[in-house]
């Protein structure tokens, strides 16, 4: 297990699991969960380093998997 603060917004972020997650994902989660445009998988997606012409098939590809999308909710209590 690994501790993660978001970068875009300082804050610390609760400890996810890795259970299957890349680092890419799980700096995804966090965007998703805190950064500034939180709720926005696109704008996750292109500030957690997707590419940004993918972002918006790779956010919601994500937040569909079912290893980020628990991870996000568990975030998001």
């Amino acid at each position: 297990m690994q501790a993660y603060i978001c970068l875009a917004s300082g804050q610390p972020a609760k400890i996810i699991a890795m259970r299957k997650l890349t680092q890419k994902q799980a700096r995804f989660i966090q965007e998703f969960v805190y950064g500034p445009h939180s709720g926005n998988a696109t704008r996750a997606a292109v500030a957690s380093g997707y590419a940004p012409k993918a972002a918006t098939q790779a956010g919601s590809r994500l937040v569909r998997s079912v290893d980020v999308g628990k991870a996000i909710q568990e975030e998001e209590q």
